[in-house]
Protein backbone atom coordinates (compact mmCIF):
# COMPACT_ATOMS: atom_id res chain seq x y z
CA UNK A 1 0.00 0.00 0.00
CA UNK A 2 0.94 3.37 -0.86
CA UNK A 3 1.75 5.48 2.39
CA UNK A 4 -0.25 8.98 2.61
CA UNK A 5 2.23 12.25 2.19
CA UNK A 6 1.94 14.13 5.60
CA UNK A 7 -0.12 17.12 5.31
CA UNK A 8 0.33 20.79 3.19
CA UNK A 9 1.34 22.45 6.33
CA UNK A 10 4.25 20.43 7.26
CA UNK A 11 5.04 20.16 4.09
CA UNK A 12 5.26 23.67 3.12
CA UNK A 13 7.82 24.09 6.35
CA UNK A 14 10.41 21.96 4.45
CA UNK A 15 10.50 24.90 1.89
CA UNK A 16 13.04 27.75 1.43
CA UNK A 17 14.11 29.51 -0.73
CA UNK A 18 17.29 30.47 0.86
CA UNK A 19 20.00 28.37 2.56
CA UNK A 20 19.44 30.03 6.06
CA UNK A 21 20.52 27.52 8.45
CA UNK A 22 23.51 28.94 10.50
CA UNK A 23 26.70 26.11 10.12
CA UNK A 24 30.07 25.89 11.46
CA UNK A 25 31.42 24.70 8.06
CA UNK A 26 30.66 27.82 5.58
CA UNK A 27 28.04 25.34 3.41
CA UNK A 28 26.28 28.65 2.27
CA UNK A 29 29.46 29.39 -0.02
CA UNK A 30 29.82 26.19 -1.35
CA UNK A 31 25.55 26.00 -2.17
CA UNK A 32 26.35 29.74 -3.98
CA UNK A 33 29.38 28.47 -5.93
CA UNK A 34 27.90 25.22 -7.04
CA UNK A 35 24.84 27.35 -8.56
CA UNK A 36 27.33 29.19 -10.26
CA UNK A 37 29.33 26.35 -11.94
CA UNK A 38 26.32 24.53 -12.80
CA UNK A 39 24.73 27.35 -14.35
CA UNK A 40 27.73 27.58 -16.45
CA UNK A 41 28.25 24.25 -17.40
CA UNK A 42 24.80 23.47 -17.92
CA UNK A 43 22.74 26.79 -18.48
CA UNK A 44 19.94 28.03 -16.54
CA UNK A 45 19.83 28.13 -12.26
CA UNK A 46 19.54 24.63 -11.02
CA UNK A 47 16.09 24.48 -9.82
CA UNK A 48 16.52 22.60 -6.65
CA UNK A 49 18.17 25.82 -5.82
CA UNK A 50 18.62 26.05 -2.31
CA UNK A 51 15.59 23.60 -0.76
CA UNK A 52 17.48 21.08 -2.22
CA UNK A 53 20.44 21.41 0.57
CA UNK A 54 18.17 22.59 3.50
CA UNK A 55 16.01 19.12 3.08
CA UNK A 56 19.33 17.19 2.33
CA UNK A 57 20.67 18.51 5.86
CA UNK A 58 17.69 18.18 7.90
CA UNK A 59 17.56 14.37 6.24
CA UNK A 60 21.12 13.50 7.14
CA UNK A 61 20.46 14.88 11.24
CA UNK A 62 17.24 12.69 11.38
CA UNK A 63 19.46 9.91 9.72
CA UNK A 64 22.47 9.92 11.53
CA UNK A 65 24.03 7.07 13.73
CA UNK A 66 24.25 7.65 16.92
CA UNK A 67 25.25 6.06 20.18
CA UNK A 68 22.70 5.24 23.31
CA UNK A 69 22.52 7.56 25.81
CA UNK A 70 25.03 9.98 24.86
CA UNK A 71 25.42 13.46 23.38
CA UNK A 72 27.58 13.62 20.27
CA UNK A 73 30.28 16.45 20.26
CA UNK A 74 30.65 16.24 16.97
CA UNK A 75 27.10 15.71 15.60
CA UNK A 76 26.38 19.20 13.92
CA UNK A 77 29.78 19.15 12.30
CA UNK A 78 29.62 16.01 10.82
CA UNK A 79 25.86 16.57 9.53
CA UNK A 80 27.53 19.23 7.55
CA UNK A 81 30.52 17.17 6.38
CA UNK A 82 27.61 15.11 5.23
CA UNK A 83 25.97 17.65 3.47
CA UNK A 84 29.07 18.64 1.66
CA UNK A 85 29.44 14.52 0.83
CA UNK A 86 26.04 14.54 -0.94
CA UNK A 87 27.05 18.11 -3.02
CA UNK A 88 29.80 16.28 -4.13
CA UNK A 89 27.31 13.17 -5.00
CA UNK A 90 24.86 15.47 -6.86
CA UNK A 91 27.96 17.31 -8.89
CA UNK A 92 28.65 14.18 -10.00
CA UNK A 93 25.11 12.57 -10.72
CA UNK A 94 24.18 15.25 -12.48
CA UNK A 95 27.04 15.03 -14.91
CA UNK A 96 26.13 11.08 -15.29
CA UNK A 97 22.19 11.76 -15.46
CA UNK A 98 21.73 14.81 -17.60
CA UNK A 99 24.79 16.20 -19.02
CA UNK A 100 24.12 16.77 -22.86
CA UNK A 101 27.29 15.74 -24.21
CA UNK A 102 27.93 12.02 -22.66
CA UNK A 103 31.20 11.75 -24.77
CA UNK A 104 32.16 14.89 -22.56
CA UNK A 105 30.46 13.39 -19.49
CA UNK A 106 32.22 10.25 -19.56
CA UNK A 107 35.72 12.22 -19.51
CA UNK A 108 34.64 14.73 -16.38
CA UNK A 109 34.13 11.45 -14.83
CA UNK A 110 36.89 9.56 -15.25
CA UNK A 111 39.11 12.91 -14.90
CA UNK A 112 37.69 14.09 -11.52
CA UNK A 113 38.27 10.33 -10.17
CA UNK A 114 41.60 10.55 -11.30
CA UNK A 115 42.27 13.88 -9.84
CA UNK A 116 40.15 12.83 -6.43
CA UNK A 117 42.52 9.61 -5.96
CA UNK A 118 45.82 11.85 -6.61
CA UNK A 119 46.49 10.43 -9.64
CA UNK A 120 47.72 12.82 -12.79
CA UNK A 121 44.30 14.08 -14.94
CA UNK A 122 43.65 15.83 -17.84
CA UNK A 123 41.47 18.41 -18.78
CA UNK A 124 42.73 20.12 -21.48
CA UNK A 125 40.05 18.65 -23.97
CA UNK A 126 37.24 20.12 -22.04
CA UNK A 127 35.77 23.61 -22.51
CA UNK A 128 36.13 26.72 -19.49
CA UNK A 129 33.19 25.43 -17.55
CA UNK A 130 33.27 22.03 -18.00
CA UNK A 131 36.97 22.41 -16.01
CA UNK A 132 35.61 24.82 -13.76
CA UNK A 133 32.79 22.41 -12.98
CA UNK A 134 35.21 19.77 -12.73
CA UNK A 135 37.53 21.33 -10.47
CA UNK A 136 35.04 22.48 -8.14
CA UNK A 137 33.59 18.73 -7.86
CA UNK A 138 37.60 18.14 -6.80
CA UNK A 139 37.55 21.41 -4.26
CA UNK A 140 34.73 20.13 -2.73
CA UNK A 141 36.11 16.26 -2.19
CA UNK A 142 39.75 17.78 -0.63
CA UNK A 143 37.16 19.96 1.59
CA UNK A 144 35.54 16.91 2.92
CA UNK A 145 38.65 15.15 3.89
CA UNK A 146 40.11 18.28 5.88
CA UNK A 147 36.78 18.43 8.01
CA UNK A 148 37.08 14.94 8.46
CA UNK A 149 40.60 14.94 9.21
CA UNK A 150 39.11 16.62 12.60
CA UNK A 151 37.28 13.66 13.52
CA UNK A 152 38.60 11.09 16.90
CA UNK A 153 38.60 7.87 14.22
CA UNK A 154 38.74 9.30 10.94
CA UNK A 155 42.00 7.25 10.57
CA UNK A 156 40.37 4.21 11.62
CA UNK A 157 37.93 3.91 9.12
CA UNK A 158 39.45 6.30 6.40
CA UNK A 159 40.45 3.29 4.29
CA UNK A 160 36.77 1.78 3.78
CA UNK A 161 35.78 4.88 3.42
CA UNK A 162 37.83 5.51 0.04
CA UNK A 163 36.73 1.84 -1.04
CA UNK A 164 33.28 3.01 -0.94
CA UNK A 165 33.11 6.08 -2.83
CA UNK A 166 35.60 3.99 -5.09
CA UNK A 167 31.95 2.42 -5.47
CA UNK A 168 30.16 5.98 -6.05
CA UNK A 169 32.40 6.45 -8.80
CA UNK A 170 31.27 3.07 -10.65
CA UNK A 171 27.19 4.19 -10.05
CA UNK A 172 27.69 6.98 -11.74
CA UNK A 173 29.80 5.22 -14.75
CA UNK A 174 27.18 2.83 -14.93
CA UNK A 175 24.40 5.56 -14.58
CA UNK A 176 25.73 7.40 -17.75
CA UNK A 177 25.81 3.92 -19.64
CA UNK A 178 22.37 3.64 -18.92
CA UNK A 179 21.50 7.19 -20.14
CA UNK A 180 23.66 6.51 -23.57
CA UNK A 181 21.78 3.12 -24.18
CA UNK A 182 18.62 2.70 -21.88
CA UNK A 183 17.84 -0.80 -23.47
CA UNK A 184 21.38 -2.36 -21.62
CA UNK A 185 20.08 -2.07 -18.20
CA UNK A 186 21.06 -5.01 -16.48
CA UNK A 187 18.68 -5.46 -13.76
CA UNK A 188 20.70 -7.36 -11.22
CA UNK A 189 23.44 -5.01 -11.93
CA UNK A 190 21.34 -1.81 -11.07
CA UNK A 191 20.13 -3.36 -8.40
CA UNK A 192 23.62 -3.71 -6.51
CA UNK A 193 25.34 -0.43 -7.48
CA UNK A 194 22.71 2.33 -8.02
CA UNK A 195 21.81 2.22 -4.07
CA UNK A 196 25.35 3.36 -3.47
CA UNK A 197 23.77 6.25 -5.04
CA UNK A 198 22.36 7.17 -1.56
CA UNK A 199 25.37 7.88 -0.52
CA UNK A 200 24.42 6.51 3.44
CA UNK A 201 27.26 3.79 3.56
CA UNK A 202 29.53 6.51 3.82
CA UNK A 203 27.30 9.02 5.46
CA UNK A 204 27.50 6.20 8.38
CA UNK A 205 31.61 5.97 8.23
CA UNK A 206 31.44 9.55 8.78
CA UNK A 207 29.03 9.43 12.27
CA UNK A 208 31.58 6.39 13.22
CA UNK A 209 34.62 8.67 12.47
CA UNK A 210 32.92 11.02 15.18
CA UNK A 211 33.29 8.48 18.06
CA UNK A 212 35.51 7.62 19.82
CA UNK A 213 34.49 3.87 20.08
CA UNK A 214 35.88 1.67 17.76
CA UNK A 215 34.44 -1.25 15.68
CA UNK A 216 35.90 -3.71 13.58
CA UNK A 217 35.71 -7.20 12.38
CA UNK A 218 31.89 -8.84 12.51
CA UNK A 219 31.05 -5.70 14.23
CA UNK A 220 32.13 -3.38 11.74
CA UNK A 221 30.84 -5.72 9.31
CA UNK A 222 27.04 -6.60 10.67
CA UNK A 223 26.92 -2.11 10.76
CA UNK A 224 27.84 -1.78 7.22
CA UNK A 225 25.21 -4.43 6.57
CA UNK A 226 22.41 -2.32 8.84
CA UNK A 227 23.97 0.91 7.10
CA UNK A 228 23.05 -0.89 3.44
CA UNK A 229 19.63 -1.75 4.49
CA UNK A 230 19.05 1.95 5.21
CA UNK A 231 20.63 2.99 1.85
CA UNK A 232 18.08 0.90 0.00
CA UNK A 233 15.28 2.36 1.97
CA UNK A 234 16.34 5.84 1.11
CA UNK A 235 16.75 5.00 -2.37
CA UNK A 236 13.51 3.39 -2.55
CA UNK A 237 11.73 6.69 -0.75
CA UNK A 238 14.20 8.51 -3.25
CA UNK A 239 13.10 6.78 -6.63
CA UNK A 240 9.56 7.22 -5.68
CA UNK A 241 9.29 10.25 -5.27
CA UNK A 242 11.62 11.53 -7.96
CA UNK A 243 11.43 9.42 -11.20
CA UNK A 244 8.66 11.67 -12.87
CA UNK A 245 11.39 14.50 -12.64
CA UNK A 246 13.81 12.57 -13.88
CA UNK A 247 11.42 11.45 -17.03
CA UNK A 248 11.26 14.96 -18.07
CA UNK A 249 14.78 15.21 -18.49
CA UNK A 250 15.18 12.00 -20.17
CA UNK A 251 16.81 10.43 -16.77
CA UNK A 252 16.36 6.80 -16.88
CA UNK A 253 18.17 5.74 -13.84
CA UNK A 254 15.31 5.45 -11.51
CA UNK A 255 14.57 1.85 -9.84
CA UNK A 256 11.04 2.28 -10.65
CA UNK A 257 12.22 2.85 -14.60
CA UNK A 258 14.21 -0.33 -14.33
CA UNK A 259 11.62 -2.48 -12.82
CA UNK A 260 8.74 -1.28 -15.22
CA UNK A 261 11.04 -2.89 -17.90
CA UNK A 262 12.34 -6.22 -16.67
CA UNK A 263 7.68 -6.72 -15.88
CA UNK A 264 6.98 -5.38 -19.07
CA UNK A 265 5.41 -2.56 -18.37
CA UNK A 266 8.17 -1.09 -20.76
CA UNK A 267 9.60 -2.32 -23.51
CA UNK A 268 13.21 -1.37 -24.87
CA UNK A 269 11.62 0.75 -27.47
CA UNK A 270 9.66 2.98 -25.50
CA UNK A 271 12.86 4.75 -24.34
CA UNK A 272 12.83 6.50 -27.85
CA UNK A 273 9.85 7.71 -27.41
CA UNK A 274 9.89 9.65 -23.45
CA UNK A 275 5.96 10.71 -24.14
CA UNK A 276 4.96 7.22 -24.68
CA UNK A 277 7.50 6.02 -21.96
CA UNK A 278 5.43 8.53 -19.09
CA UNK A 279 1.98 7.60 -20.42
CA UNK A 280 2.64 3.86 -19.66
CA UNK A 281 3.89 4.31 -16.24
CA UNK A 282 1.31 6.57 -15.27
CA UNK A 283 -0.58 3.97 -16.39
CA UNK A 284 0.95 1.57 -14.21
CA UNK A 285 1.96 4.16 -11.14
CA UNK A 286 -0.11 2.40 -8.41
CA UNK A 287 1.78 -1.05 -8.97
CA UNK A 288 5.06 0.02 -9.60
CA UNK A 289 4.81 2.06 -6.18
CA UNK A 290 3.31 0.05 -4.46
CA UNK A 291 5.94 -2.99 -5.44
CA UNK A 292 8.56 -0.34 -3.76
CA UNK A 293 6.93 0.61 -0.96
CA UNK A 294 6.08 -2.86 -0.17
CA UNK A 295 10.10 -3.66 -0.43
CA UNK A 296 10.63 -0.51 1.70
CA UNK A 297 8.27 -2.16 4.29
CA UNK A 298 10.58 -5.89 4.12
CA UNK A 299 13.92 -3.78 4.44
CA UNK A 300 12.40 -2.01 7.76
CA UNK A 301 11.31 -5.41 9.58
CA UNK A 302 14.57 -6.90 8.37
CA UNK A 303 16.35 -3.32 10.52
CA UNK A 304 14.47 -4.19 13.21
CA UNK A 305 15.97 -7.56 13.52
CA UNK A 306 19.05 -5.54 14.17
CA UNK A 307 17.97 -2.98 17.12
CA UNK A 308 19.53 -5.13 19.89
CA UNK A 309 22.71 -6.19 18.18
CA UNK A 310 24.83 -3.47 19.60
CA UNK A 311 25.06 -2.07 23.17
CA UNK A 312 25.82 1.42 22.28
CA UNK A 313 24.87 2.11 19.00
CA UNK A 314 21.37 2.94 18.63
CA UNK A 315 19.87 0.97 15.61
CA UNK A 316 16.60 1.74 16.90
CA UNK A 317 16.86 5.58 16.55
CA UNK A 318 18.37 4.51 13.36
CA UNK A 319 15.38 3.11 11.99
CA UNK A 320 13.11 5.91 13.48
CA UNK A 321 15.39 8.20 11.92
CA UNK A 322 14.82 6.17 8.33
CA UNK A 323 10.98 6.03 8.94
CA UNK A 324 10.96 10.08 8.99
CA UNK A 325 12.89 10.32 5.91
CA UNK A 326 10.33 8.36 4.10
CA UNK A 327 7.97 11.23 5.25
CA UNK A 328 10.40 13.76 3.95
CA UNK A 329 10.84 11.98 0.61
CA UNK A 330 6.91 12.10 0.38
CA UNK A 331 6.29 15.63 1.86
CA UNK A 332 9.34 16.99 -1.01
CA UNK A 333 7.57 15.13 -4.11
CA UNK A 334 8.60 17.01 -7.08
CA UNK A 335 10.80 19.79 -5.37
CA UNK A 336 13.87 18.00 -5.39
Amino acid sequence: MTPTPINVEERLFFYTDKFETKTTIPLGKFVKEFNEVRTAMFGGLDKRQSFLWYWVLMSLTTTALCEKGKKNSYSEYVNEVKLLGVIFDVLLDDIADQYGDTKTAAILLKEIEKACYQKPYNLKMVTVAEREYALFCVKVWETIFKYLQQLPSYRFYNEMMMRKYKKLFEVMTYSLEIRVDPESVDYKKYHRLLSHNMHMIINGLMDLMSMKTKYEGIGLKKIVQILLLGQKMGRIGNAVTTYERELFVKDFSSDVIAFALKKGVLTKKDFNDVEMLTDKIKAKQEYLEGFFWSKWLRLRNQLIKHENDFDHLDIKGYRQGLETLKQFHLASRGNK
